[in-house]
């Protein structure tokens, strides 16, 4: 299976992929902070054909935009998806070929591969909490935003486009326990760096997005 996942990772244009079969994330290369995640992914992806289906129309295939990539996910059999995360120049034919050409054999192991267990991760302690609570999200000054596309940029430097992803779910962990200002800035970087596998990485990004906010 995991064979599989990096030949059509070694595909030019392919950053990240995963095979998802009934509620279950059977293997991946997406990092391992988001492995949370796929499995949800995924059950929202094929409901999405379930209701396809619904209707009497027959779709094997979906594209999902983000930012400056492509969120695609293939249909190989009824519970069983091929999700890939890929960069916006994509020689498509050649990924739907190749996945169509291993459709057999990704059925095959499907039905014997043990779901990958979730990434064991490091307790932390909870962030600090403002003493005055925010009653609701403040609108957030260009200036703030610009810093954050800037923290963004570093991040993406450790997850790769998978960054944009982890960015979006902790913004808003963020917004909703601390002013969007930029005097707070210092405590998305916090969380952010909380979404780091390695003690050496954690300290690395934190430094650096640091710089960012000066």
């Amino acid at each position: 299976m995991k064979n599989i996942l990096a030949d059509l990772v070694s595909l030019a244009g392919i950053n990240y992929g995963y095979i998802y079969k009934d509620q279950r994330v059977l293997a991946t290369t997406f990092p391992d902070v988001l492995q949370d995640k796929l499995a949800k992914v995924g059950h929202m992806i094929e409901q999405m054909f379930m209701t396809v289906d619904a209707i009497g129309q027959s779709h094997d295939e979906v594209h999902f935009e983000l930012d400056d990539n492509f969120f695609i996910a293939y249909r190989v059999d009824s519970d069983l998806l091929v999700v890939l995360l890929t960069e916006k120049k994509l020689n498509l034919p050649l990924v739907h070929m190749t996945i169509k050409s291993a459709v057999k054999k990704i059925k095959a192991l499907a039905t014997e591969a043990p779901s990958v267990a979730p990434a064991p991760v490091a307790a932390v302690a909870p962030p600090e909490m403002p003493a005055t609570p925010v009653a609701k999200p403040s609108a957030i000054s260009l200036e703030t935003k610009e810093k954050m596309n800037q923290i963004l940029a570093v991040l993406i430097e450790y997850l790769g486009p998978a960054a944009s992803i982890v960015f979006d779910d902790v913004k808003q962990l963020w917004q909703r326990n601390f002013s969007p200002t930029q005097d707070n800035l210092i405590e998305l970087v916090k969380l952010l760096m909380q979404e780091l596998d390695e003690k050496s990485e954690q300290k690395s990004f934190l430094k650096n997005a640091s710089r960012v906010i000066q």
